[in-house]
């Protein structure tokens, strides 16, 4: 969605506070976060959603994003502002309020918009009490419902589109879109792993690395092993065999309907290659610096 309409309907919402809600809505290059999400998973399927309709899902989900990223950064201890404690309630009150008032427009029941906002806030919740469990455990638990747990954002609107537009959802749609999330979240911790490391944040990427080295190393030795191991570029493998899986899955279930979301696959997968061809390089100027040979596969 445009900038400009998300500072419209924020003005609307929020009146004289807009200004500082907003700031915590924008990623670091000043888009809207999951601004384009509402838009992929309308393309899916027929029929498309009304563009006013359309428009007030994609702030609403916006507005939830923006306060789960709060809660992360406060659950992280990353948080940069009082802000990130108190805007979450107020988003979650407006992103809700949207919500319930399509449906009541589209003559739809608002019990089961209430069903889903619950869900929602309610997966929320256990996966940020299934990652305590799992730093307590120092990474031996089960981290699937952590690890996507946070973004059930994505399904949430998915399954919201598909009830606007009167369809069921199969299992086939859920686990695909499950593996595009855990293959972004992967990709996400790949580029993370010295950070993560240093922080005590033990993510899968780092407790699969901390396995292979048979304990939690320093930082030395772990760089050591993320560049000498192949470990890292085995990683950016992984995730980028999930896309491609996701991509022909998109193709099964949606035919030319998924062709803009195949589209943002296509990219992701490009990026990571372009990652992975730069660490690579990286690393071969490393070893030459320090007299030893590296052969690129």
């Amino acid at each position: 969605m445009l900038l400009d309409d998300l500072v419209d309907h924020a003005s609307l919402d929020f009146g004289a506070t807009s200004r500082s809600l907003l700031d915590v809505c924008l990623n670091e290059d000043g888009f809207a976060l999951g601004g384009e999400h509402i838009g992929y998973l309308d393309n899916l399927f027929a029929p498309p959603l009304d563009p006013g309709v359309r428009k007030s899902l994609s702030v609403a989900y916006v507005y939830f994003a923006a306060s789960f990223f709060c809660q992360d950064r406060v659950f992280d201890g990353d948080s940069r502002s009082k802000v990130d404690t108190i805007a979450p309630t107020v988003l979650e009150g407006a992103a809700s309020g949207r919500i319930l008032g399509v449906f009541l427009q589209l003559g739809l029941s608002q019990v089961v918009a209430l069903d889903l906002i619950n869900d929602l806030r309610l997966t929320f919740f256990s996966s940020m009490y299934a990652e305590m469990d799992w730093i307590r455990q120092h990474g031996n638990s089960d981290c699937r419902l952590h690890f996507t747990g946070r973004s059930e954002l994505f399904l949430f609107g998915f399954r919201l589109v598909s009830e606007i537009k009167g369809r069921s959802v199969v299992d086939g749609e859920i686990s695909c879109l499950r593996t595009f999330i855990e293959a972004m979240q992967h990709g996400d911790d790949i580029g993370d792993w010295r950070e993560d490391h240093l922080s005590g944040k033990v993510t899968p990427t780092l407790r699969y690395a901390y396995e292979e080295i048979g304990s939690v190393p320093d930082e030395a030795a772990l760089e050591e092993f993320v560049y000498l191991s192949g470990f890292y570029e085995k990683r950016c493998g992984l995730v980028s065999s999930m896309l491609c899986d996701v991509r022909e899955r998109l193709r099964e279930l949606y035919g030319s309907g998924g062709e803009s979301m195949i589209a943002y696959v296509d990219m992701q997968i490009a990026k990571l290659k372009q990652v992975s061809e730069r660490f690579v390089d990286r690393k071969s100027s490393l070893l030459k610096f320090h007299g030893l040979n590296f052969e690129k596969n």
